[in-house]
């Protein structure tokens, strides 16, 4: 699996239509979707990824403006410049008042992460916006505008080169800092060197960070968001033996979730847990020499810590290319209220019923057993790669629709839960009535994303 394309940016309109939006799985015993309201938030965008929440209930989305460089479409992910879209719902009906506005912009190849903190953005984004082979990352502070549409202003950035290697993904998260009120963690990912996901060489960190990190990695700093007094601390690192994560996430009892990448049909996918009282140091999660086989999730190996969850082939069929978690919104029913949710951006560039490997599951918070909650295979998403958990419901982030990385085809949608007045008698569930998208079953030819 690579999760190399797993990113893309831009947008344009906003969007509408519910028969347009992905089915919930309604074979799946924890899943009633008669229960939910699934509406297309914002469509049109170029390649939406990462969103948060910022406090006025608006949301805002990491997009990548496409340059035109490139034969092909997916290249102008890594050679544009990323953006960041605000977009309000001031009536609630599930779908954006309008276009949105743009609140920075022209930031150094594409977005993979955005986050927020006080009043701090922070966005990750791969590439240099011009060369694709650049094996650059950055993270970018900003601080918001004194109005929700104002533009942000740049406090500086964190710049990552790799030695050798292929364009590095970095995923983000935050907490405010046990026991420094007004000061906030942060903590991100970084890749291994190669497809492989082998750990040689070092990634050198230049900016408000000056060092050599090891790649393959999980690391935490702490940041002083005061105006006037915007702050940095020195890295400390947190987890080892990592692939490639798309996907870093808290939960309310303090555990940070990780995914991680597999590689093609040798490793599955995993999620790992760490406790809050390991992130005072590092642990080793397995990779290169040691994951869970993909066909079985036996132990390969058997060093580090082992994946809270092993994405093998659920009922025969592949899921690759994990991509973001969160845990479930707090008002969802409470079979699904305390657990976890992974999009996957399963094969390379196929679309719709043709890519038979990105559903979005929800992970079990005990057992760590997985189920589908959107099924894979369908005709209304393509590459469910950011997931976005808030008072409204599940924001899930589509990145393209068109075979190819095709521009100006991402949507947002928003899975929330049905007053009580809208939902149906069981007979006249609309859900049913729409019924399951058909699976193309011929994943053994496929490589994976």
């Amino acid at each position: 699996m690579n999760l190399r394309l797993a990113f893309a940016i831009a947008f344009g309109a906003t969007g509408c239509c519910l028969h347009a939006s992905p089915i919930l799985n309604g074979a799946n015993p924890l899943v009633d979707p008669s229960l939910f309201r699934v509406t297309t938030f914002a469509s049109g965008l170029d390649y939406p990824t990462s969103m948060a929440r910022l406090p006025d209930g608006s949301i805002i989305i990491g997009t990548s403006n496409p340059n035109g460089q490139g034969n092909a479409g997916y290249l102008n992910f890594y050679t544009g410049l990323g953006q960041i879209l605000r977009l309000t719902d001031t009536d609630a009906n599930g779908i954006a008042d309008g276009p949105g506005s743009v609140v920075a912009s022209g930031l150094p190849g594409a977005v993979t992460s955005v986050r927020i903190f006080g009043d701090i953005v922070a966005v990750a984004t791969v590439g240099n916006g011009s060369n694709i082979h650049s094996q650059a990352a950055t993270i970018t502070f900003f601080r918001q505008g004194a109005l929700p549409t104002g533009a942000y202003t740049n406090l500086g950035q964190i710049q990552f080169a790799y030695s050798l290697g292929e364009l590095p993904t970095v995923a983000l998260t935050t907490r405010p800092t046990p026991g420094q009120p007004g000061k906030f963690d942060l903590f991100f990912t970084l890749p291994g060197t190669d497809h492989l996901g082998g750990n040689s060489g070092t990634v050198t960190a230049t900016g408000l960070i000056n060092g050599s990190l090891t790649p393959g990695s999980a690391w935490r700093t702490t940041v002083t968001p005061a105006s006037g007094s915007f702050a940095v601390s020195a890295l400390s690192q947190v987890a080892s033996g990592i692939r490639t994560s798309a996907g870093i996430a808290f939960t309310s009892d303090g555990s940070l979730l990780i995914t991680d990448n597999g590689y093609d049909v040798v490793s599955a996918d995993e999620l790992h847990r760490l406790g809050a009282g390991s992130l005072g140091s590092s642990t080793f999660l397995g990779y290169p020499d040691h994951y869970p086989d993909y066909n079985t999730g036996a132990l390969v190996g058997g060093a580090g810590q082992q994946a809270f969850a092993a994405f093998v082939p659920l009922s025969g069929l592949p899921s690759v290319g994990a991509a973001d978690v969160t845990q479930a919104p707090s008002n969802f029913p409470q079979a699904l209220r305390q657990g976890y949710f992974v999009g996957f951006h399963g094969l390379w560039d196929e679309v719709g019923t043709a890519n038979i490997s990105n559903p979005v599951y929800f992970v079990d918070p005990i057992t760590g057993v997985y189920t589908s909650f959107i099924t894979a295979g369908q005709s209304g998403i393509s590459k469910p790669d950011g997931l976005l958990a808030t008072n409204e419901g599940l924001y899930v982030a589509d990145m393209f629709q068109e075979f190819g990385f095709g521009a100006d085809t991402g949507a947002v949608y928003l899975v929330s839960l049905k007053q009580t007045s809208d939902v149906p008698e069981p007979g006249g569930m609309w859900m049913a009535a729409l019924g399951l998208a058909a699976i193309r079953i011929s994943f053994s030819s496929r490589r994976k994303a």
